[in-house]
C-alpha cells in the first residue's frame, strides 16, 4: 500500500512537472508581441532596425517581439501574396515599410473584410491614397509616419537648380504604375514652369532599361528621381551610370547619396523607422490607430556626397556645405 502511494506521488509529481514546463513555455510565447513585417526588398531593411532600435529606447525587450518577415524582393506578385498571409495570421499588428506595401494590406483588408492595426513607416500622402481621413484622427487602422517626399519634390528641384545652375536640363526619373511617383511629377512640372526649369519626365515603368535612359542623355544634364521602390532598389546601377556621364543629380535618401548620387534631400530610412515605433507602442499599449495622430518627419536633412562632388569637379558655397550631411561613398 504504501509502495502503491509513492508510485501515485511520484507519477502526479511527472504530471505537475510537465504541466508547469507547458505552462511556461506558453506563457513565453503568449507574451511576445507579434508584428508582421512587409516590405519590398531588402533596401528597406533600415526602416526596420530604426523602429527596433526606437522601440529599445522606448524600453522594450527586442527578444519580446517575433517578427514575422515578408520580403517581396521587388516582385509585386510576392508583395500581394506576403500582405495576404500577414493579413490572415492574427497579428498583433503589421509594419509596412513603405506606399506600395500599404497600398497591397489595404487592398487584402478591404477584400477579406479584415481589420488589423497597421503602422507605415515612411509613406507619402496618405489623404491622397484613401489611406488615413485626416492627419490628425486618421479613422482607420492605419497611422504612422508621412515621409513627406511627394511635397518634397518641389523643393529638391529647387535646390538642385540653385546649387548646379549650369544644367540646361533636369531629367526626372519616375514611375506612371507608382501613385506617388506619378502625383510627385504633376508638382514638380508645375514647379519647373514656374522656375522656368526645363525638365524631361522619363518613366522608368514604361522601359526600366538602363541602356534606353542612357539614349536620352546629354551632357548638359542633370538627372533628379522620384519617389518609387523600383528606382531606389536600382540606386547603385543608376548613381555609377551618372558618374560615368558627369552628370549632376538630386535624390531623396542618404543611402542613395552613399551610393554615388550627388544630393539628398529627404529623410532617412533609419529615422522613419525610430519615429514610427512611437505608433507601434502605443497601439501594444491598447490605444486605436484611429485616433493615433499620423507624424510628419521629425528631421528633413540635406545631404551631400563628397566624392562625387570630386568627382564631378562641381564647387558648392560654403554656407551650403556646412548646412550638408556629408557623406563618402564610392563613386568608382
Amino acid at each position: 500500500m504504501k509502495k502503491l502511494g509513492i508510485m501515485i506521488w511520484i507519477f502526479a509529481s511527472i504530471i505537475m512537472f510537465f504541466t508547469i514546463f507547458i505552462y511556461l513555455d506558453n506563457l513565453g510565447v503568449e507574451n511576445k508581441y507579434r508584428i508582421g513585417v512587409l516590405m519590398t526588398g531588402e533596401n528597406r531593411f533600415e526602416k526596420l532596425e530604426g523602429m527596433k532600435s526606437g522601440l529599445i529606447q522606448l524600453g522594450y525587450q527586442i527578444e519580446k517581439f517575433d517578427f514575422i518577415m515578408k520580403d517581396a524582393k521587388d516582385d509585386v506578385a510576392r508583395m500581394q501574396l506576403g500582405a495576404k498571409e500577414l493579413v490572415e495570421d492574427n497579428l498583433d499588428l503589421i509594419v509596412t515599410l513603405g506606399g506600395i506595401e500599404t497600398q497591397q494590406v489595404q487592398e487584402v483588408m478591404n477584400q477579406s473584410k479584415k481589420n488589423v492595426p497597421v503602422v507605415f513607416v515612411g509613406i507619402a500622402a496618405p489623404i491622397e491614397l484613401g489611406l488615413i481621413e485626416e492627419y490628425h484622427a486618421p479613422g482607420s487602422t492605419f497611422t504612422g509616419v508621412n515621409n513627406f517626399h511627394m511635397n518634397l519634390s518641389a523643393k529638391r528641384l529647387e535646390m538642385f537648380v540653385d546649387l548646379v545652375p549650369e544644367m540646361e536640363r533636369v531629367v526626372v526619373l519616375y514611375n506612371s504604375n507608382i501613385d506617388i511617383s506619378a502625383m510627385s511629377l504633376k508638382i514638380v512640372k508645375e514647379t519647373a514652369q514656374k522656375l522656368n526649369v526645363d525638365i524631361f519626365p522619363y518613366d522608368f515603368h514604361a522601359d526600366p532599361s538602363l541602356e534606353m535612359l542612357e539614349s536620352h542623355l546629354l551632357d548638359s544634364d542633370g538627372l533628379m528621381i522620384l519617389p518609387s521602390y523600383q528606382i531606389e532598389a536600382m540606386a547603385d546601377m543608376i548613381a555609377k551610370l551618372l558618374l560615368r556621364w558627369q552628370l549632376p543629380s538630386m535624390a531623396l535618401y542618404d543611402h542613395e547619396v552613399e551610393a554615388g548620387y550627388l544630393f539628398g534631400y529627404g529623410s532617412s530610412y533609419f529615422g522613419q523607422g525610430y519615429q514610427a515605433a512611437r505608433h507601434v507602442s502605443l497601439i501594444l499599449q491598447g490605444n486605436d490607430p484611429a485616433a493615433l495622430p499620423v507624424e510628419l518627419p521629425d528631421s528633413i536633412e540635406f545631404f551631400v556626397n563628397e566624392d562625387t562632388q570630386k568627382a564631378l569637379n562641381i564647387e558648392l558655397n560654403v554656407d551650403i556645405l556646412n548646412l550638408a550631411e556629408k557623406i563618402r561613398g564610392d563613386t568608382r
